[in-house]
């Protein structure tokens, strides 16, 4: 017969058999003595709901509607100004070309000034 050592730890539900490393869960008729759930409610990990329907309306508070409407209208800003921000960023790089167009022909017409007053 093998030996085996009880947990007591755990009110006797669970045993360490010879050569085993994981507690195996006794086989006893008490071994869940905890009082049977109300009919009407069962208790989830995440929440609390009649089992009878299949889920509850999401319906949100007030502040959390108005966060997403205000969470909203931050992203839209945001995006408006990074489109001003790209805009500048190509007017002012337009207005480099212009200025250096207008430089090369300032350049060039002192280069040429020779041929125009001889």
């Amino acid at each position: 017969m093998k030996a085996f050592k009880p947990f007591f730890g755990h009110n006797g539900q669970f045993v360490l058999l010879e050569n085993r490393a994981h507690w195996l869960p006794v086989n006893d008729a008490n071994w869940d003595d905890t009082p049977a759930p109300d009919a009407e409610f069962f208790v989830d990990d995440a929440t609390l709901f009649p089992p009878d329907e299949a889920g509850l309306p999401l319906t949100l508070p007030d502040n959390v509607k108005i966060f997403g409407e205000e969470a909203q209208k931050i992203e839209q800003q945001r995006l408006e100004a990074l489109a001003l921000a790209e805009l500048a960023k190509n007017l002012k790089a337009a207005q480099h070309e212009y200025d250096l167009e207008a430089q090369l022909e300032k350049i060039d017409f002192h280069l040429n000034e020779d041929k125009f007053f001889p």
